[in-house]
Formats: structure tokens, sequence, C-alpha cells
């Protein structure tokens, strides 16, 4: 096939053609005739990759005739006979003859020479053709082995090329590669980019990432128990200012309550994020393209010192220290993928970065300004970036002093748009790899933790396959193809992965420090075994629980076990990052948010959390943010849930961090089917056990845990199975009994652990519930341990010790639990029944010790207190006399009112307070706590109010919180408030409800109402 004279002349001379590709040009030569035909439509043009793969798919087919003479040269040589005298004009006849059925050369036609001869010589061909011998092991003629091809994908000449690679390897020679060749720039042209990295995947330990072989960098002994907050610096300034009403804009300018409040959280790194010096190159295209308040992206880095806006050097000094007082260690950035594209190293080696001498594609244009503040290089942007009707692969380079000029390619991963205010390395370049390895050792010694930005894209196989594509593996650059190379010419320019050089520096020449690689693509486990990263992303921790794709989730972790444990707690976990919308968004606020917080702080790892996380901030803050633009307040409630659910745990990271004694378990259903929603495992330190279970699922359930998943013994080289008496080293305990206790509930269990070996843990659990167990002991058994067990019948209760003193005053309270009932009725006679039936249950106890008298004077206290506060429910709030709560209230004002020495007596032997404050749902005795601060009753509720103002305890009690700006009473809580002040028969109970419902429930408009009154 030649190329037609006149589109041939117009190809630039300069190229020149290589092994691999005679047609460096042919992009060119369509680009020349794509723009020579402009807005003519007559005629649709074939693409550089079509061409170049048509002209390889003809020199396949000669190259298959050429090996066919060779092996049947006397049969051939019939074909030499008349007007075929030429051997070569016969090759190309046989071949141009077997492409004319060919559908995929139609639009390839009009560009080449393509004379078939008369349709009699057409016919002389073929049935001399046919009459040879089989093509080689083939039962088909030649002509029929060339059709095939087209025959079978007539429409596609990348699935014909596919075919030829796969069907004609021994007889394609030198083609084989052009073919190759020819495919990756189809991939080029044709590949749908720029959809992002994709949907997580699950996990898996197979194939090269494995068989570089165990290589684990040691924890320091502070490393397993990191727990850092994320920052984005200038937000986090511009936030702190609004919130202390002063300009805080340098590091050193950071309240050191800030730090105080971070650390009492349990955090102790802090990632400041955009700490180096940015470009000025960046912030200028954010300007040019419209938004005038960007500052550079924190990613698009000068140089590497601590930017000026933020003080420089000395404010970091600073913060160093107020942060290393209160144990926080500082952590930043590192990007080793590529510089701003006006970095100091632009200016003085250009060499150190991926570039061409010629522009891939002519259509391209540099019109624009320089980015460039340095007069002796000039630094011009795509134009088609402007117009957006492009993503510009290349930005040029001029040098003005020697008029050198270089196109200079973005930083790439491939699955997203260039980063256009960025330069890429080049690895392959010893100089640029060494400069990079000096920087991050400059980096380590002022951070004790680096996290490396797309890390991924700099291992040997991804940056070949980004930079420098073997041929038939498809480019994942654009006009990368040009410069693929076959692995092992790859592997002998880079040599020993980038990354495992690095580790090794680090760790001698600056120890104790711990580097944090992001990394996706399944790449998770090499980076922490083979290249010896101490911590590694984990992304499908967060878009696998956030979609709910919970099978998929335990896979990765049941095979990460079954691999090698010891990854499990490398994993850097995380709800959001700062590529990521806001944690709140993914997972909203409620009962699976905190259920995936507690995964968070209580799988092995390193817990991230983002910025903004715990106040339930939803804005997501952009590299180039000055400042946050939503006016947000921090969700009071969200707070007050972490600190009651989450930030305990964090502080116990020493239970959880560790991978050595994780256990996870399937959660079978009664059914007998593994419930893949739960998330049930266990972990312990130094004698210490806890038992976390999760259901991320909307659906309620119940079931067992009993045995775990496999797991790799790694010193027997096994997998083990391990039950769950086991982990909890009960085995040897099985007619003793353990007592735990349930963190948010704080409620304590009792279990035999016999029981716990036959049948499993039994739990039960709501939808997006989570329990976690913790402060696990052995209990000898016993008679009272035994009846305790059978009563409590799997319940919890505030304490298990107590509940123990309690049992000789089991049948009091059950005697209670029949006058609360009377209360609810308000039946006179069972109300004096129910009293005389407790003390007659007093007197056959033989703990209590009570001498009493005018047992009648007592009953008839009870029942008129009870008729006076019965009338005022129903005749205002008769639904509130229907709460066992307020019933059980009711006694306790009973008690507190009479001031009878006989009942005090009774309620303090008898345990009555615990009874009363179980029965008013487990509130700790708040409402007992609020009538004693009370030594006089106020005589009207707003009297009291006012007088309760500046109390914590009773602002608690109100439900106090602030929400946007305005602060509010919660109206469940309040209305409790208001129902213990009818028992105490204060006024002006309607009155305030009245005003409460006029102000909705804001506080300060309510403040306001009462002053009034």
């Amino acid at each position: 096939m030649i190329i037609k004279t006149d589109l041939a002349k117009y190809l630039p001379k300069t190229n020149q053609e290589t092994d691999l590709d005679p047609f460096p040009t042919l992009r060119h030569a369509l680009e020349w005739l794509h723009n020579l035909q402009k807005g003519n439509q007559k005629s649709l043009l074939p693409t550089a990759s079509e061409i170049y793969l048509a002209n390889a798919l003809m020199g396949a087919q000669r190259s298959v005739l050429e090996q066919y003479t060779t092996l049947s040269k006397a049969d051939f040589s019939k074909l030499i006979q008349g007007d075929f005298d030429e051997e070569e004009k016969v090759y190309e006849a046989v071949a141009e003859n077997a492409s004319i059925p060919n559908k995929a050369f139609s639009l390839i036609h009009s560009l080449m020479n393509m004379d078939f001869g008369s349709p009699e010589e057409e016919a002389t061909l073929k049935e001399i053709a046919d009459s040879l011998p089989p093509a080689f092991q083939t039962k088909q003629s030649i002509i029929s082995l060339l059709e095939k091809p087209a025959e079978l994908f007539p429409d596609s000449l990348d699935q014909q090329a596919q075919y030829i690679v796969q069907q004609w390897q021994p007889w394609l020679g030198k083609w084989a590669a052009r073919l190759l060749r020819g495919l990756d720039y189809y991939s080029e042209e044709h590949k749908a980019r720029f959809d992002g990295p994709g949907p997580p995947q699950t996990l898996e330990y197979s194939g090269h990432w494995t068989e570089a072989g165990e290589r684990f960098s040691p924890d320091q002994h502070w490393m397993p128990g990191v727990v850092m907050v994320a920052k984005n610096t200038l937000v986090w300034l511009d936030q702190l200012s609004k919130s202390y009403n002063r300009d805080i804009k340098r590091l050193d300018q950071i309240p050191e309550e800030e730090l105080d409040k971070l650390a009492s959280y349990g955090f102790n790194a802090l990632w400041l994020i955009g700490l180096w010096e940015r470009s000025q190159a960046s912030k200028t295209i954010k300007h040019w393209c419209g938004n005038v308040e960007a500052e550079s992206s924190a990613y698009s880095v000068k140089r590497y010192q601590i930017a000026d806006l933020l003080g420089g050097e000395s404010a970091m000094e600073t913060l160093r220290y107020q942060c290393s007082t209160r144990g926080i260690r500082l952590a930043s950035d590192m990007v080793p993928n590529h510089t701003s594209l006006d970095s100091d190293w632009m200016m003085d080696h250009p060499d150190w970065f991926i570039s061409r001498p010629d522009c891939p594609y002519p259509s391209y244009n540099f019109s624009g300004k320089s980015l460039s503040e340095n007069p002796s290089v000039g630094l011009y942007l795509e134009d088609h970036y402007f117009s957006q009707s492009d993503a510009a692969v290349v930005f040029k380079r001029v040098d003005h002093l020697s008029g050198e000029e270089k196109y200079i390619y973005h930083g790439n991963d491939g699955t997203s748009m260039p980063w256009n205010d960025t330069a890429q390395l080049n690895y392959l370049n010893r100089e640029t790899r060494e400069a990079v390895i000096q920087t991050i050792l400059h980096v380590a010694r002022q951070f004790p933790i680096i996290r490396f930005d797309a890390a991924m894209t700099l291992a040997k196989k991804h940056f070949q396959r980004l930079w420098f594509p073997i041929p038939g593996t498809g480019s994942d650059v654009a006009s990368r193809a040009d410069f693929g190379m076959t692995k092992e010419a790859f592997d002998a320019i880079v040599g020993e992965e980038f990354w495992r050089e690095v580790v090794d520096r680090v760790a001698k020449e600056v120890p104790d420090t711990l580097l944090l690689a992001e990394a996706f693509w399944m790449m998770e486990g090499f980076f922490v075994r083979s290249l010896g990263m101490h911590r590694v992303y984990n992304s499908a921790f967060m878009n696998m629980l956030k979609m709910e794709e919970n099978g998929q989730y335990r896979l990765s972790i049941k095979q990460t076990l079954e691999f090698d444990p010891e990854i499990l707690k490398r994993f850097v976990n995380f709800m959001n990052n700062p590529d990521e919308e806001p944690a709140v968004i993914q997972f909203g606020d409620g009962d699976k948010y905190f259920g995936v917080a507690t995964l968070l702080v209580t799988m092995p790892g390193l817990p991230m959390w983002g910025h903004g996380q715990t106040e339930g901030f939803h804005e997501k803050y952009g590299m180039e943010y000055i400042r946050s633009y939503w006016d947000e307040n921090p969700d009071q409630h969200l707070v007050e849930r972490h600190q009651h659910e989450i930030f305990p745990l964090i502080k116990k990271r020493y239970l959880f961090a560790d991978s050595t004694h994780f256990r996870l378990y399937d959660f079978y259903t009664k059914e007998g089917f593994i419930n893949e929603n739960v998330f049930a495992y266990s972990n312990s330190q130094n004698n210490e056990y806890a038992l976390i279970i999760v259901n991320n699922a909307y659906e309620s359930t119940a079931g067992n845990i009993r045995f775990s998943v496999p797991f790799k013994d790694k010193a027997k080289d096994e997998l083990r199975v391990e039950s769950i008496t086991d982990a909890f080293r009960l085995h040897n305990r099985m007619d003793d009994y353990v007592v735990f206790q349930e963190q948010r509930s704080g409620l304590e269990y009792l279990r035999r652990i016999r029981d716990i070996a036959d049948y499993g843990f039994y739990a039960v659990l709501n939808g997006y519930e989570s329990q976690v167990y913790l402060n696990f002991n052995v209990w000898a058994a016993s008679d009272q341990l035994h009846f305790l067990y059978d009563d409590l019948n799997g319940r919890g209760v505030a304490s298990i010790s107590s509940e123990l003193l309690v049992l000789p005053f089991r049948g009091i309270h059950q005697s209670l639990d029949i006058l609360i009932s009377s209360f609810v009725d308000n039946n006179a006679k069972e109300i004096e029944r129910s009293v005389k039936a407790v003390f007659q249950t007093v007197d056959k106890n033989d703990r209590i010790e009570i001498e009493y008298s005018g047992s009648d004077k007592i009953i008839q206290f009870i029942i008129q207190h009870n008729n006076d506060v019965f009338k005022r429910y129903m005749k205002n709030r008769p639904e509130w006399f229907k709460d066992e709560m307020l019933a059980a209230t009711n006694l306790l004002v009973v008690a507190q009112s009479m001031g009878n020495e006989l009942w005090w007596k009774l309620y303090d032997e008898a345990m009555l307070d615990r009874y009363i404050n179980i029965k008013c749902g487990l509130t700790s005795g708040k409402w007992e706590t609020l009538l004693h601060q009370m030594k006089e009753f106020p005589k009207s509720i707003f009297e009291l109010i006012l007088q309760k103002l500046e109390n914590a305890e009773f602002l608690t009690l109100m439900g106090y919180n602030e929400w946007e700006g305005n602060r509010y009473i919660q109206k469940d809580q309040f209305e409790e408030f208001l129902s213990v002040c009818y028992l105490l028969d204060i006024k002006d109970i309607q009155s305030c409800h009245a005003v409460l419902v006029e102000t909705e429930y804001l506080f300060d408009k309510f403040i306001e109402k009462i002053e009034k009154v």
C-alpha cells in the first residue's frame, strides 16, 4: 500500500522512521487533511489510526504471502505467468484482491494508490489461487486465509488487527509489532477518557502485586496509635477567624483552644493541606477561567518551602511546638508525580519532565499570554482549555535565550482530565528520581508523617502504562503510543521500584517517619507489603460502605486475612477525603453515619477524619479555596454524639489498631444464612477484649456469631479458624460467666460461657445499629449468678454488681411495679392495696429491719397526692400521665415530699433510688438530681427557669442546642421537664408551654418572653 503522492509531500521531513513505527507522521498528515477539508461534508476522512491499521493489515497480508511462497515455491510459481511477470506485483495483486470485499477499508481507499487490475485478471488470480495447496497447516486456500479477518469482522479494522495478531503470529515478522502499535494508536483515538477511576473493586491478592515478596517496614512504637484529622489550611484559618472574631491568617495564630479540642477528641495527628509555596501560574489560570477569588491549587507546588502566606518557617515552628506539647504530630503532603508548570525545576531543569520536541497535535494552538514570571522562559497553555473544547495533554515551554521549544506533558493519571496547572516528571531520568528523593528527605526532616499524593502512578507497571506503554497494550495518555517500549527495555532503564528506594532511603536517613501512600488500582497490599510503605489508602472502605456493598467489603477483609492479616493494620480508612464529598453528604447524620464511624475507629489501620466531619459541615472545599463559602455552624447534636459514641473509642485505639488478634465473624440468622450486612469482629490487646457488631443496612436483624472466618497464621504458614470463646480466651472457663458492657447504652450483660461456646454470641440489631462491647471479665460461677442469669434472660442492666445487691429486694421492687400501675389508673383501692403489699413484702425480707406505724396515714397521703396530680394531668396533659416513667417519677416526688422517716429508710435500704431511676428510662437519676438541686420549690416555672439559666446540667435537661446561628430547646426533652414540674405542682405550666410553642422552641425568643412575664 502506497500513500498518495499529493498527501505524502505534506509530511514533515524531520521525522525519522523507527523499527516499530514506519509512519510516525501519519497523525500530522491527517490533521492537515482535516484542516484542508473543513466544512466539506461530501466525504468522511479516516483517522490517523485507521490509515495506520490499514497499512499494517496490508503489510501483514504480504508477510503471510512471503512466508507461503517460501514453503510452496513451486506451486506459487504457477502464478508467475502471462501478465503476472513480476513477483512484487503478484504480492500486491493478491493482497489487494483479498482486501476488495473488506468494508473496513472503505474510508481508506481514497487515500491509496490501489489498482486491482481488470476483472479478467482478478478472475484468473482467484482461479489459480484456489488451485494451490492449503495455506500452512490450515484447510483453506491462501486467498480464503487472507480474506478471513474481513469475513469475520467486516466493519472493524481494530478487530481484524486483533484477530491477525492472534491467528497469524508465526508469519507476521516485523508486522506483528506494527499491528500492535496500530492498535495502540486506535486505542488512543477511540478510548473514552476522563470518567474518573471507576467503581471500587474487591481487594484481591494475586499476580504481579504478590510476586515481589514480603518486605514490610517495621512500625515505630507510636505509629499504630495514629488517628489523623485533615484540615484544608486556608479554609480552616478562615473558619477560625469567624469563630474567634479576629484575623487568623498565619499558622502561629491558630488558637491553642482549637488544638486542645482536637487533642481532647483523641486526634494525635494533624494533616495540614496546602502548606507549601504554591504556583502563581495555577492562580492565574483559575483567574483567567473566571474564578477571580481562587488561590493556586494546593497540589500545584512551586517549591517545598512553607508558604509566606502562612507565616513561613517561623510560624510553622511555633505551631509544631504547640502541637507537640499536646501529643499531636504534624503531617504534610508531598506530590511526587508532578510539579506546578512554573516550578523552580521547570525554570532550571526542563529535561526532568516528560516532553517532546514537536506538538503531538498540529491543531493545538498556544497563542495566549505566558504564565511564566521568568522573562527568559515562556510557558503557554493550549488554547482549547479556555474554550473547554479539548483537554490538551501538553503545554509549550519556550527558552527565549536559545529559542528551544519543548512540549511538556501535564500531570495525568489516565482516569481524568490532565491537571492543567502541573507538569509531569520523567522517572526514566535518574536525575529526576534523585531530586525527588532529596525533596522527600527534606520534607521528612520537618514532618514525621508524609502523605504521598497519587503514589500509585509511580509504580513501574503504571508509570509505563501511562507514559511508555508496551506495544499492543494501548495508551492511557493521548499521544504516548509514539513512545512505547517493551517491558524489558523499560525495566533496564528504571531498575528498582522508585518507592522501594524511597522507603529504604528514608529509613536510613530520617528514621521515625511514617510514610503514607495514596494508592488505588488494586495496589494497596503491594504498597505496604512489598514496597514498604507504612500505610496506604483504603478507598474501598468509604465507597463500599456508602453504597452498602457490604458483602463485597467483607470479602475484601476476608481475602486480606487469608493472604496476610498484617496488611489490614496498614490501611488508612476514611469516610471522606479532600477529593470526595463530605462524610455527612455521603452517609447522612444519623445511625448509618455513626455505624460506619464506629467501623472507622475500631477496625485495624489508621483512621483518617475529614475537615469538618465532626461538625457536620456540608461544603466540599476545593484545593484552590481561600475560605469557606457556606455559612455553616457546627451541628451540636452531631458533635455530642461523637463525644458520646466515637471519641471514647478513639482513645482506645491501642485495642483496635493491630491485626494480630483481629477476628472477623460470620453473622448467622436463625434461618441459618449469613447476613452480609453485619460486620462482627473482635480484637484484643494485653488481655483487654472488644467485640463490635455493626448492621450497615436499613433492615433489622438478629443472629449468632460463633466462629471466625479463616485467617493466615503466618507462624505456622496455615489458614486457621477460631471460635469466639477461643478468641476471648474463655475456653478453660466453660462453667463460669462473662460480664461485659455495651459502650453506647452503658448497660452490662451477663452470659454463661458454655452457652456462648455451644450456641454462639446472640445479638439483635435495629437498622444501622452499632454495638460495641468492652470490659470483658470472667466471674466464677455461683448460685446468685445462676439465678440472675436466668432472671435477666439476656437483658442488659446498669450494673451486674448492683443487680446482685438488689436480688434480696426483688420482691419489694415487684410490689412497686404493681404500685406504679395503680398510679397510672388512679384507683384508690388499688393504690391502698399496693402500698400495703409493699410493706408486707418488706416484713418478709430479713435484710431490712424497719419498725413502722401509721401506714394508713402514709397510704392516705399517697392517694391524695396522686389524685391531685391525676386531676392536673387529666385537665391539661392527659397523655403525659399514661407514661410509666412519669408514674415512677411521681413515686420519687412522693418520697421527697412526705418527709416520712420510715419511707426514706425504706428508700435507702431497699435501693429504691436505683429502682426509680431504671423506671425513669435509665436516665441515671437526672430528675432526682434536678429535685435535689431545688432546696425550695419555686412558685412559678418561669422563676425556676430563670434561676437555672446558667446551669449546664439544667440546659442539658432542656435539650439546649445550636443550629445555623439559632439556639433551640428540644421539644421532647423540654416537655419531659414540664411533666416533672406538673408533678411538683409548680404553677404557670400552661403559660410556659404556650410561650414555648409561640416561639417555636427558639431559646433566645423563649427567654425574652419569660423575662417579660
